[in-house]
């Protein structure tokens, strides 16, 4: 999966775990769905980089 599009889905995730838990329920089994995506922010480390890392492939000619 893209850089761009795992960083989609985990903030998605991230932004949707508020919702059940300022209502102080649980998760439905839709945003349950849209939280099984998320498996940390390992396989996505240059979001938190200043600028764009070269050795991406995503900031190469042709990149995604």
């Amino acid at each position: 999966m893209a850089i761009r599009r795992k960083t989609s889905h985990y903030l998605e995730a991230v932004k949707l775990l508020r919702k059940p838990e300022h209502d102080r329920r649980g998760a439905t089994a839709e945003e349950k769905r849209v939280l099984a995506r998320w498996s940390g922010w390992g396989s996505v480390p240059t979001v938190f980089l200043d600028g764009p890392d070269p050795d991406e492939p995503v900031h190469r000619p042709g990149g995604e």
